[in-house]
């Protein structure tokens, strides 16, 4: 059940008492009842997204027997690991269709492409070495990743989220097998492809888009603004969903007594969004 808390003057007595009856629905509502409260129709398209997602992901029936999921998080609540989770893979599994002109269609309508089917490994290239990007991300505990605008950066910082997510989840089409296949290899007869590289196992992964952080983490802050881990924490959790903002505390004690993969995305795009802050 949804409700929408965004503020509405009644215009006839009809409305009026419709809006009454709401108003006792809402109050008689069962308290164990699933009920999720929005303010206005973008917030209501981005939670009920979120919801069909999660649906789609653990109860649509699947060709391939669904694989075990990890066992919990240590110090999450299940109930909180699983909607984080899910949250997580809400935010980067789609990857948006920018080549269509936004004229064309409705943002309502307009359908992107999911991820997990369409990418391919990102290969780098470091002190004259070609190499995939996992496998550079297995051998850097901090890494920086660099290229041209669309050269795939937050694509593969997507991926990665996405199939630590997945594995944690057990979900069948993306996991740790999905993110180590092997590098697709026209040049090679050779049907055995070695698996990429990855060492770490099932990390906990934070996803940020920094020119989000800068466009609403910093606003209010001084010029040019102090930035410490809290401020980012902050804004980390003040980006998840209301119903989830008590995974705050056991969250950040799960990742500095068990780790984790924090993926900061879109470095290259941060100066643009600090002149549309100030």
């Amino acid at each position: 059940m949804y409700f929408n808390d965004k503020a509405a003057t009644p215009k006839t007595s009809e409305e009026a008492e419709q809006w009454m009856r709401v108003l006792k629905f809402r109050e008689a509502f069962p308290q164990e009842g699933l009920a999720w409260e929005y303010d206005g129709e973008p917030a209501f398209e981005r939670l009920l997204r979120q919801h069909l997602t999660r649906h789609i992901l653990e109860d649509a029936p699947r060709a391939t027997a669904p694989r075990p999921p990890v066992s919990s998080t240590p110090g999450l609540p299940d109930s909180l690991r699983l909607a984080y989770l899910h949250w997580i893979i809400a935010q980067v599994r789609h990857v948006p269709l920018t080549g269509v002109d936004p004229q064309s269609t409705r943002e309502k309508t307009r359908r992107d492409i999911d991820l997990a089917a369409v990418y391919t490994a990102l290969m780098t290239e470091s002190f004259l070495r070609h190499r995939p990007a996992l496998a550079v991300l297995n051998a850097d505990q901090h890494l920086a990743m660099l290229g041209e605008p669309g050269s795939g950066k937050s694509t593969f910082v997507n991926f990665v989220a996405l199939c630590l997510a997945g594995e944690l989840l057990g979900l069948p089409d993306v996991n740790l097998a999905t993110l180590c296949a092997p590098v697709p290899d026209a040049a090679r007869a050779s049907d055995r492809q070695e698996l990429q590289p990855w060492a770490h196992g099932a990390l906990l992964p934070l996803h940020v888009v920094l020119r989000d952080f800068v466009a609403r983490g910093l606003a209010g802050h001084q010029a040019p603004p102090v930035v410490t881990g809290d401020t980012l924490w902050h804004f980390i959790i003040a980006e998840l969903p209301e119903t989830m903002r008590g995974i705050a505390e056991p969250l950040r004690d799960t990742l500095q007594q068990h780790g984790g993969l924090l993926l900061l995305d879109g470095l290259d795009e941060v100066p643009e969004a600090e002149e549309r802050r100030v």
